[in-house]
């Protein structure tokens, strides 16, 4: 399918919720080559490809992907959940309403950036887009994204990572830390449980400090255990070998550090009074800490906009540990409660005014850094004089 030459936000999101885009997306995907084709005539686009084949894209609408001392970042992923009963490819329109596989999560937030490429093209700050696609999965992408805007020198001041948020600010979202921990014992006769050590009850203890953890940081973060394993008869031979895996999702950096700190020196401690045992991060999505924006703040007052934490996991993270002092927000079309089930839907109402929000967004950002830079420039005057 070729990418359509109308700048029509709605006509593009239909083009794109038309497209599967679950599983491996690679450089022959029908989506990359849509995407492809739509930003050829950027000023320079880098096609990303990781170890399991996925293609993530990075794109430099105005300036070249080099030394760039400022920046504004568009950033969204084009995979989705998989296909299911009455959530799939097809746009189904119901007067206002839209639904269909990735409608919110998050092709509208694309859909909206390829309507607004010609302004986007117009702006005298260096514009990039961030593309990538398993945000459902892995988020290797994101990780590579963020390398190569180390390598090549790019910083930003601004950056929107377009989870749909039904056009409000979300200023924190939880990150989520994986861990596995394999708990190693001795195996032997039920019958003389002494002589061996049951990897079982090992994890029992290990599962306790959690829950224990888990009760005293409730307000915190939200820790759970999603799957336990071992053993291989059921009446007559103590496990050798039990399996556990558990999650860490909060907001706050220093509460992530303090619990995964006291749960690993626990799981040593059960290691070396009864034998030898593992504990992996298997997965670690740094949590986006809210933190001031006098620019954001401002923008919602504005706009009569709320400001939220979110409840689930984004990539907007990783922007934060590479750009510290940047304006970052999660806003993006589309409504949060529903995504990756039947009920995903937008309506043509929010879509058409994030589409026009977008650019008075991105607007007054720039009128805004232009009396903050003038501030700079009258104070380092003032102090020369001195």
């Amino acid at each position: 399918m070729e990418a359509r030459k109308e700048n029509n936000v709605l006509t593009i999101l239909k083009d794109l919720v038309s497209i599967p885009s679950y599983g491996q997306i690679g450089k022959k995907h029908q989506i990359i080559e849509y995407l492809r084709t739509t930003f050829d005539d950027c000023c320079d686009k880098i096609e990303i490809e990781d170890k399991n084949g996925n293609i993530h894209l990075l794109i430099g609408v105005n300036h070249k992907l080099r030394d760039i001392e400022d920046s504004i970042i568009l950033s969204g992923h084009i995979d989705t959940v998989r296909e299911s009963e009455g959530h799939n490819c097809n746009v189904i329109i119901n007067g206002n309403n839209l639904k269909g596989l990735g409608i919110s999560d998050m092709k509208s937030f694309v859909a909206t950036i390829i309507a607004n490429l010609d302004y986007l093209k117009s702006l005298d700050i260096p514009v990039i887009i961030s593309l990538t696609s398993d945000e459902e999965h892995y988020l290797i992408g994101i990780q590579q994204i963020i390398s190569e805007l180390k390598n090549r020198n790019i910083n930003s001041s601004m950056v929107i990572v377009g989870e749909p948020t039904n056009l409000d600010y979300y200023v924190s979202s939880k990150g989520n830390s994986i861990y596995v921990s394999i708990m190693n014992g001795i195996s032997c006769h039920s019958g003389t449980p002494e002589l061996g050590i049951n990897a079982i009850e090992l994890q029992t203890l290990f599962s306790s400090e959690i829950m224990k953890v888990k009760k005293q940081t409730s307000n915190d973060a939200a820790i759970c255990i999603t799957h336990i394993d071992g053993g291989k008869s059921p009446s007559n031979v103590v496990p050798d070998m039990s399996s556990l895996c558990f999650g860490i999702r909060t907001s706050n950096k220093m509460i992530l550090d303090a619990i995964s700190g006291y749960l690993i020196r626990k799981h040593n401690e059960i290691s070396n009074c009864y034998g030898e045992s593992k504990l992996f991060n298997v997965l670690s999505i740094p949590p986006f800490e809210k933190r001031e924006s006098e620019f954001l703040n401002k923008q919602a007052e504005i706009g009569g906009k709320s400001m939220i934490d979110a409840k689930y996991t984004t990539e907007a993270g990783y922007f934060q540990e590479l750009f510290s002092n940047a304006n970052i927000v999660i806003y993006g079309p589309g409504i949060p409660d529903g995504i990756h089930s039947s009920k995903e839907t937008i309506t043509i109402d929010n879509l058409l005014h994030y589409e026009v929000e977008l650019k008075d967004l991105l607007s007054n950002y720039l009128t805004y850094t232009k009396k903050e830079n003038k501030k700079l420039s009258i104070r380092f005057i003032k102090n020369n004089k001195r």
